[in-house]
């Protein structure tokens, strides 16, 4: 069964799971959650935690999760265009790939608006992503995932998002950035996703949990997420990128979630939410 999230709390709640991430792999590796709902392989599963899986210095899930209405999310970074891999990151600075312009869904975002998962006392930022294929051709890879950290905001990456070399904000400030994640660490890596495992449009795909160690020593508080979506890019890949937007938010809730299927619960801790902005609700297209 699918490993659902639909509870949070505040309390310290620690699940019966790995607290240390596998290492990344020295080649490159594919997590495939193409199969089957919550299921997904060449990661690591996390005992404890049905669905959870070890990957790549992160952990990730599938997840069907429908409350995504106002009040519920905050989509911070929506991508789509007309091309077979589609690619960008979130800032209210100026955009160059294929950010949506929108302040709604494209914006800066800080680490203190980030829920905060425990998970046998290590504790992880969590990252929810929604993705848009056909029904016909529903598989889509997520091909890069980097998260750099600066002191300011309105930052634009301007080379690659693996040395996360980011340029000045629309008011000056070119301050300090930093790495402090990346799928592709050491390797080329990816992960497979099937749209068919959801309900449609808004309804959540996938949660990632990278490591709040990663952020120690970071000089500042503005997250920048950068992600690609496409297979290689070639005609009839069937995991490029065909329909409508793929996006991530965070959630901005702070009720109980349960997992069903062990019995775990796991902790959010340090969510904010005073400043955030009002989510919308997706209607599927």
């Amino acid at each position: 069964m699918r490993c659902n999230f639909r509870v949070l709390t505040g309390a310290a709640i620690v699940a019966g799971c790995l607290g240390l991430i596998s290492a990344v792999p020295a080649q490159a590796a594919t997590l495939d959650c193409t199969s089957a709902p919550g299921t997904c392989t060449g990661g690591t599963a996390v005992p404890g935690v049905p669905g959870l899986f070890s990957f790549a210095g992160a952990l990730w899930t599938t997840t069907d999760l429908q409350a995504t209405g106002s009040g519920v999310i905050d989509p911070f970074v929506r991508l789509s265009a007309n091309t077979d891999i589609v690619s960008g990151m979130n800032t209210d600075g100026a955009l160059n790939q294929d950010e949506n312009p929108s302040p709604t869904f494209t914006h800066d975002l800080n680490a203190s608006a980030v829920p905060v998962v425990t998970i046998n006392g290590s504790t992880y930022y969590e990252f929810l992503l929604d993705i848009n294929q056909t029904g016909a051709d529903p598989l889509l890879s997520l091909s890069s995932l980097s998260l750099c950290v600066s002191d300011t905001g309105d930052r634009t990456i301007t080379s690659t998002a693996t040395t996360c070399t980011l340029a000045a904000g629309q008011g000056g400030g070119a301050g300090p950035s930093q790495l402090v994640y990346n799928l592709d660490a050491g390797a080329n890596n990816t992960v497979e996703l099937n749209y068919l495992f959801n309900s449609g449009s808004g309804s959540g795909d996938l949660f990632v949990y990278i490591p709040t160690s990663s952020l120690v020593n970071s000089p500042g508080d503005f997250l920048y997420l950068f992600s690609s979506f496409g297979g290689t890019g070639t005609t009839n890949d069937p995991n490029n990128d065909n329909d409508g937007f793929e996006e991530w938010a965070v959630r901005t809730v702070s009720t109980p979630t349960q997992i069903p299927d062990g019995g775990a619960t796991l902790t959010l801790l340090g969510l904010a939410l005073g400043g955030i902005g009002a989510a919308r609700r997706f209607m599927k297209s």
